[in-house]
C-alpha cells in the first residue's frame, strides 16, 4: 500500500494524527524534499521523533525512474511517501498515486496545509478573491526560455480584479533558488518583452518569505523598491493583488502597518487601468 501525505509547512508543527498513525505502520517511509523546502525541519530528529529510519528520494527516483523503487516497496507492505506541504501541489506526485492505481496498489492520499493556505493565514487575504496561480521561474537567454505564461496570467487575473499567487523558482538539488529582489528583475524584463503595463516601478506587491514560519517576513509595497529587500532564506512568494477588499485592506494595515491610502490608491488603479467590466 501507498500512503501519500503532506507535512505542512513549517517543522513538525503540521503533521497530523492521522499521518503519524500511519507512520506507526509504515514498513517503509520515503522522503522527498526537492519540490519544495520545509523551514525549520531536520531529517534526524523527525527519523528520531517517529522512531523510524527515513529514506530520501531525488527527482531521478520519482521522475525518471517512475517511481520503481517506491513502488516495489508498496507491493510487499506499507509505504509511507511524505512530502512538503500539500501532496497533490506538485503535479509529479500524483503521477505517482496514478502508476500506484495501474499496478494494482492500494493508496491513500493525506492533505496537509498547502503554500496557498500559507499565503492566506500569513495576509489575511480572502480565498476567493484570487486567480490562477503561477510560478516565475528563472528565464534562460540562452535556450530563448522566459515565463510569458505567468505574465499573462497576472495581466488575465488583474483584469478580472483578482489577486495572483506566485511560485517562486526553486532548484533545491542544484541550491538555486528564486528571492523576492531576484523576481523584481524577472518581471520587469517580462514587461520590457510584452509590453502590456502588467508591471512597472510603481506596482503593489507583497513578498512573503516562509509562510507562517516563526521566521516568516512579509514585504508591502513597490515593486521598484523590492529591489533593495532582504526577507531571508527560502522559499519565496509574491502576491500581485488585484481588487482588494476593505476587510482585507483593514487586515493588511493593522497586521503590517500599511498605509490605507496605498492600498486603496493600487485597488483604484486596478480598476480604471485593468478591469474588464464586460467579462467581471
Amino acid at each position: 500500500m501507498l500512503v501519500i501525505a503532506g507535512l505542512g509547512l513549517y517543522g513538525f508543527r503540521d503533521v497530523s494524527y492521522g499521518l503519524m498513525e500511519w507512520i506507526r505502520k509504515a514498513d517503509v517511509i520515503f522522503l522527498e524534499q526537492y519540490t519544495s523546502i520545509l523551514p525549520g525541519f531536520d531529517v534526524k530528529e523527525f527519523s528520531k521523533w517517529i522512531g523510524k529510519r527515513v529514506v530520501l528520494t531525488t527527482r531521478k527516483d520519482i521522475e525518471e525512474m517512475n517511481g520503481g523503487g517506491i513502488l516495489h516497496e508498496a507491493k510487499k507492505g506499507i509505504v509511507v511517501f511524505l512530502t512538503i506541504g500539500n501532496p497533490f501541489y506538485a503535479t509529479t506526485h500524483v503521477a505517482l498515486v496514478l502508476r500506484a492505481a495501474q499496478m494494482g496498489i492500494d493508496y491513500l492520499v493525506i492533505p496537509s496545509v498547502s503554500v496557498f493556505d500559507g499565503i492566506i493565514c500569513s495576509l489575511g487575504l480572502q480565498m476567493y478573491k484570487f486567480g490562477k496561480t503561477a510560478t516565475l521561474t528563472f528565464p534562460s537567454e540562452e535556450y530563448g526560455f522566459y515565463p510569458h505564461s505567468t505574465y499573462f496570467t497576472v495581466l488575465d487575473n488583474l483584469r478580472k480584479g483578482l489577486h495572483t499567487l506566485l511560485l517562486l523558482d526553486l532548484k533545491v538539488e542544484e541550491n538555486v533558488f528564486m528571492t523576492v529582489d531576484k523576481a523584481v528583475d524577472v518581471m520587469l524584463l517580462l514587461e520590457r518583452l510584452n509590453n502590456k503595463n502588467v508591471f512597472d516601478e510603481e506596482t503593489l506587491m507583497i513578498g512573503v518569505a516562509r509562510a507562517t514560519a516563526l521566521d516568516e517576513k512579509v514585504y508591502i509595497g513597490k515593486i521598484g523598491d523590492a529591489r533593495e529587500v532582504d526577507l531571508g532564506p527560502p522559499p519565496h512568494s509574491i502576491v500581485i493583488p488585484g481588487i482588494l477588499h476593505d476587510v482585507e485592506i483593514e487586515y493588511l494595515s493593522a497586521r503590517f502597518g500599511v498605509d490605507k491610502k496605498v492600498l486603496e490608491e493600487w485597488s483604484n488603479r486596478v480598476k480604471t487601468e485593468y478591469l474588464d467590466t464586460q467579462n467581471t
